[in-house]
């Protein structure tokens, strides 16, 4: 749009400076990556005030007895683990349903080490550890940023992919959760490998190349995410392999197709294979769960996780974070990644011709493609996506600058401003509601629900419904850490089904699920381990059959007490409330409520 500058008698015609330009010329300024970096930390600063919530309760323990243990919640040794799962099957801090060959148990060292630290030094100062939080997402932004340079991204492009990467809702969620510290160690560490890497390819030689295996060791060893950071490497030396480094073009650049150089991936596969190894041969790892998938044991539930996996990461991070809701709602997996494909496939005409013709984008494209390939062993979720986030951002600050930098027609800005729109408009205005996820879903919120509402009662509680077993266990385990006792508690049913209960004795109920237990946040039992119809499991205060299944999963239960119902104090969860349930009476039923997730 033109103005009109008056300059003595005359009138000089000029362009106004669009919105878009002041943002992008801010951006391009040669300290704005501290400044983002720096706002960023600012808005992860709200996160205090939640202090510990879900797993934190769980890794302060643990740290207490090991400090490089954290994030190895079952005991490596099988004997062990079967005598420590019965136990707390017993104690009600796992679920009836619980496999007693249930495991889990990550090799995370350096991120349970930092947390050590912190559960040591000021275990009652949770802000500090939310602070050291936002500092490592700081530094991570910054390395994107130099990332971004390296890769020869214009001044105002990387400026844009900076600022997308800093202000997502996606990665605050990992921000605000001080057992998210894993994550954060894993993408800063994958992120100082990868800008290392292609240091050496450029001319930095073998101690680059040194300094790049030591900071990918240190991601490995931080969390598996941090293998994600392989793709990038794997990108760049096939998508730039003998050419020179790549360089900033205002616009797509089409080059010869260049000579991959994978001889440079070999010491990386090394480190790979002898990470797996001892992953593998000192008891790490995850077996019989309902969440995490061993892909070695279970490679089709992988390949199949993996195919949904794929597209709703793209796709969620080309538009608006959603991959959680196949968290929260399993069988609405496949339902999004064939929307994810479609929304793919509709904004094809804004990102394939970039991936196509430059190489730039090609390595952030493929990178942020292959990075999900260690995603697939566990449903999607929105807080696991820097290293995908960081090729996405990159390809999305690419087509923003094209098309609204130049003098693309209407048709062709459209879609470039509704992106802008959701990463630098929308997006932060998410990133706050986000820093509370872990406290806002089922996990942390539900056991705060749990503990406002069962009070100080020492009587036994009966919870007929929840969600998924999660909220019990964090209300066990908060209580143990603030000192507090909790009264017995038996869960008879997770899951998203309406219920009817029966009281068919003194000391006996009926509960019927027409959708069986069918959430994946229920970890302890795999699919593929079903409870069979007239299977019996006895805890320390109630007897539970089988009566019914329908695909592995239990629709019919006879609960026996060891005490008279009168006795116990029963409550449901209706919608998102716990309240008591006065107690049927012999041949009654009640119908229950779907219980909330949120």
């Amino acid at each position: 749009m033109d103005g009109l500058l008056q300059a003595g008698n005359g009138r000089l015609p000029v362009r106004q400076v669009s919105y878009y330009e002041r943002f992008a010329l801010l951006l391009s300024h040669r300290r704005a990556a501290v400044g983002v970096a720096a706002l960023a930390f600012v808005m992860s600063l709200p996160a205090i005030a939640m202090g510990l919530a879900a797993d934190d309760f769980d890794l302060g323990f643990a740290v207490l007895r090991d400090p490089l243990s954290a994030y190895a919640f079952q005991s490596r040794d099988p004997s062990e683990r079967h005598a420590q799962l019965l136990a707390q099957r017993e104690a009600g801090t796992i679920s009836w349903w619980a496999d007693l060959d249930f495991h889990q148990a990550f090799f995370r060292p350096l991120s349970s080490l930092s947390l050590a630290l912190d559960f040591r030094a000021w275990p009652s100062a949770p802000w500090l550890m939310h602070i050291e939080n936002g500092l490592v997402f700081a530094l991570s932004i910054l390395i994107a940023a130099s990332l971004y340079k390296a890769l020869g991204l214009t001044a105002r492009v990387r400026g844009l992919a900076t600022a997308f990467f800093a202000v997502q809702g996606t990665q605050s969620m990992t921000v605000g959760w001080i057992s998210g510290r894993n994550t954060l160690l894993a993408t800063l560490f994958g992120f100082i490998a990868i800008r290392l890497f292609i240091a050496a390819r450029s001319g930095g030689g073998a101690r680059m190349l040194g300094l790049s295996l030591v900071s990918f060791a240190a991601a490995l060893a931080s969390a598996e995410v941090g293998v994600s950071a392989i793709a990038y490497v794997f990108a760049y030396a096939v998508c730039v392999g003998d050419q020179a480094a790549p360089t900033a073009h205002p616009e797509r650049v089409r080059v010869a197709a260049p000579k991959p150089q994978l001889s440079a991936l070999a010491p990386f596969a090394l480190l790979i294979v002898s990470w797996l190894t001892y992953y593998k041969l000192n008891g790490y790892g995850v077996k019989n769960s309902g969440f995490y998938i061993d892909v070695v044991n279970d490679p089709g539930r992988f390949l199949s996780n993996l195919a949904c996996a794929i597209p709703i990461y793209l796709a969620s991070q080309l538009t608006a974070p959603y991959a959680s809701f196949s968290v929260l709602a399993p069988s609405a997996g496949p339902v999004l990644a064939g929307l994810s494909l479609l929304i793919l496939y509709a904004t094809r005409r804004l990102w394939l011709p970039w991936v196509r013709d430059d190489t730039r984008a090609r390595v952030l494209a493929l990178g942020a493609l292959l990075s999900i390939i260690p995603l697939g062993s566990s449903p999607p979720q929105d807080r696991m996506v820097p290293f995908v986030a960081l090729g996405v951002c990159g390809l999305i600050a690419l087509i923003v600058e094209e098309r609204l930098g130049s003098a693309s027609g209407t048709a062709q800005q459209k879609g470039a401003r509704r992106l802008l729109f959701l990463h630098a408009v929308w997006a932060p205005f998410v990133f706050i509601p986000y820093l509370f996820g872990s406290m806002a879903l089922v996990a942390g919120g539900g056991g705060l629900l749990l503990d406002r509402s069962l009070g100080d009662d020492p009587r036994s509680v009966v919870l007929v419904n929840a969600p998924a077993f999660l909220p019990v266990h964090f209300f066990a385990t908060r209580r143990a850490w603030f000192g507090r006792a909790h009264p017995p508690i038996d869960l008879l049913y997770a899951g998203g089904s309406e219920l009817e209960l029966t009281r068919t004795g003194e000391q006996t109920l009926q509960l019927t699920a027409a959708g069986g237990y069918d959430t994946p946040l229920n970890l302890d039992r795999a699919p593929g381990r079903p409870l069979h119809e007239g299977e019996v499991i006895s805890t320390a205060r109630m007897r539970t059959q089988v009566l019914q299944t329908r695909d592995g999963a239990p629709t019919r239960m006879r609960f026996d007490f060891n005490e008279p119902l009168r006795d116990v104090r029963l409550f449901l969860w209706n919608g998102r409330h716990v309240e008591p349930l006065p107690l049927p009476s012999i041949g009654d039923k009640a119908h229950i409520p779907v219980a909330s997730a949120m």
